[in-house]
């Protein structure tokens, strides 16, 4: 059930990148291209499934969580597979997260091993307007130069000192 994305085998051009989206996505040597294509194949996903990202690889995209839920003791996994640096999801100072799941029903899901960086406002954010999203875990991860200034070419780091914690779970790096 893992399903592999690699960053550097992605193709430059618009039109091959959508091609290789196109591909299964189930191994290293097919693998999936853009953020976008991993947003487009949540429903598709259940319980304990795995989407992994290369090691080493950058994406200057963000991950928009809609549709992902897995079960209590069952989550669906964003992960790491190979060696070297962790995966990168890097905002290029525009985008407002990393990853984000806002007005969605998301629940049970482990974000591992990421690093995330350069964005406007959060690094990876779970909202809900309404309801719970129970069994969020967020691990060995690197959340850095995000927020209000603290991006790449902003102002300079901002700390309002307002940890935001949500049912009682606090979001932190365990690296």
């Amino acid at each position: 059930n893992q399903v592999g994305y690699n960053g550097s085998a992605r193709p430059d051009a618009g039109s091959a990148c959508a091609l290789a989206d196109a591909d299964v996505g189930t191994s290293p040597g097919s693998p999936k291209c853009t953020l976008a294509a991993v947003s487009a194949m949540q429903a598709s996903l259940t319980s304990d499934n795995q989407v992994l990202f290369a090691r080493g690889d950058t994406w200057n995209e963000e991950l928009t969580i809609t549709k992902l839920q897995g079960t209590a003791g069952h989550p669906i996994i964003l992960g790491a597979y190979g060696s070297g640096a962790l995966p990168v999801i890097d905002g290029s100072s525009k985008r407002f997260t990393c990853i984000n799941a806002m007005s969605t029903t998301a629940k049970y899901i482990t974000i591992d091993s990421f690093e995330c960086r350069n964005t406007t406002e959060y690094g990876i954010s779970f909202q809900t307007s309404g309801g719970a999203m129970p069994g969020i875990t967020v691990q060995n991860s690197s959340i850095h130069n995000t927020g209000p200034g603290a991006y790449a070419g902003g102002s300079g780091a901002f700390d309002d000192h307002n940890y935001r914690t949500t049912s009682g779970q606090l979001f932190r790096s365990t690296r």
